[in-house]
């Protein structure tokens, strides 16, 4: 069934090598896809179409929707402020008594009443 070479090894060896060789090339498309996929919230998407369709693949990953969520709130590294008071405001955040209006247009960053600081 196999034929042998000069060297006593089988077709069948070589077969395999092509075989293994085309799987690790549809794995890392896949990774390629994956990673472009990624931008676009649709990883798992990313994968398949670059494992099975190569570079095409890749660039139907680019064009694929973006499933972001629009509404998910700001990520853990995105620095918030704690406590502000907007300047129609005239309470404390910490102890909601009133701040005098002339205190709050002059840009205050502490209670006068809790001595807690806040952003304007």
């Amino acid at each position: 069934m196999f034929t042998e070479y000069d060297d006593g090894t089988t077709q069948l060896l070589g077969i395999l090598a092509i075989f293994a060789g085309g799987i690790i090339t549809c794995i890392l498309n896949g990774l390629v896809g994956m990673v472009i996929g990624s931008f676009k919230n649709n990883r798992k998407a990313g994968f398949w179409f670059g494992f099975f369709l190569s570079i095409i693949g890749w660039l139907i990953a680019a064009l694929l929707p973006d499933n972001r969520d629009r509404n998910t709130p700001p990520s853990r590294n995105t620095v918030r402020p704690r406590h502000t008071v907007e300047p129609q405001s005239s309470d404390c955040p910490h102890c909601t008594m009133p701040i005098p209006d002339e205190l709050i247009l002059r840009g205050l960053r502490k209670c006068p009443h809790c001595s807690k600081t806040f952003n304007v």
